[in-house]
């Protein structure tokens, strides 16, 4: 549900800051909810991964709507639905592949069928998953053009 309301609130946000401030924000702040996920322990209550889960939709609903306003300013007008579709399908399947991904890691580490041993498991793929999402981050931050030399929603050249 927060991710509803931070990825409306965006909009505003995006004008003000810019899409790679959002994009690089988000994917940081995902990255710090996964590593709060961490600290959890096969005794653990709720409540400690709740600030991780919290962190990380407020994370993606800054990034979401933020790469898929990059993706549309990005191609001609004529193009904005094939823009749309490719984001779309992207997305989508980057979802299916990092889940069957970081969920291998998982049973990798579940040998000996112990809760421990998931919980290793499941840590092991939120460290991955919080490295994929640095990486993101950093690299959202240094390809993307600062907002003052090429905000979202700018006409894009187009070339012969």
């Amino acid at each position: 549900m927060i991710m509803f309301f931070v990825a409306g609130a965006s909009a505003q946000l995006v004008e003000r800051v810019g899409a790679r401030a959002l994009i690089a924000g988000g994917l940081t702040l995902i990255a710090i909810g996964m590593a709060l996920m961490t600290l959890a322990t096969e005794n653990s209550s709720w409540t400690v991964v709740l600030p991780g889960f919290l962190l990380a939709s407020i994370g993606t609903g800054l990034f979401n709507p933020a790469l898929a306003g990059v993706a549309m300013s990005s191609a001609p007008i004529e193009m904005s639905g094939l823009a749309s579709g490719v984001n779309d399908t992207f997305r989508q399947g980057g979802i299916a592949v990092g889940v069957a991904a970081l969920g291998a890691l998982i049973p990798s580490a579940t040998v000996h069928l112990h809760d421990a041993a998931y919980v290793d498991g499941f840590r092991t793929a939120l460290i991955v998953g919080t490295a994929v999402c640095v990486v993101g981050a950093i690299a959202g931050w240094r390809l993307l053009a600062s907002p003052a030399a090429a905000p979202v929603g700018a006409a894009v050249p187009e070339t012969a």
